[in-house]
């Protein structure tokens, strides 16, 4: 067993772990850095492959992504207006982790949806085994 003073202070707003979940915790991030992996893409683009997130989403994300270092946001100077996203160096470094999340969540896509679905089969029996007041 480890020893209290190995390990790490999770707590603490600074360790490289929490800061790292901080970024790629959110359920938006790795997907769109999974998208970037293939290469450039455009605002729509994004709307398009990942369904169900907002326009705010997406824009606080690669603005979040783009804070970080990960996002690298080109603006031309054309009418309308374009604009593409690239991974930098850097985020390139998050496509592996990100990429081996997306295998183990494929490879266990039935064991999380069996487990959820096993969860509400006993929390609706739980209910409808509790006493009326």
């Amino acid at each position: 067993m480890a020893s209290k003073d190995l390990e790490p202070e999770i707590l603490s707003p600074d360790c490289p772990l929490r800061q790292t979940l901080g970024l790629l915790g959110d359920p938006w991030q790795p997907q769109v850095i999974y998208l970037l992996s293939f290469g450039t893409k455009r605002y729509n683009e994004f709307q398009k492959k990942i369904p169900g997130i907002s326009n705010k989403h997406l824009t606080q994300t690669l603005r979040s992504l783009e804070m970080h270092g990960v996002v690298h946001r080109h603006v031309y100077a054309v009418v309308p207006p374009k604009v593409e996203y690239t991974l930098t160096n850097f985020g390139k470094k998050l496509v592996a982790p990100v990429k081996v999340m997306v295998a183990w969540s494929e490879m266990h896509t039935k064991e999380l949806n069996d487990s959820a679905q096993y969860y509400q089969e006993r929390l609706e029996l739980n209910l409808e085994n509790k006493p009326k007041k």
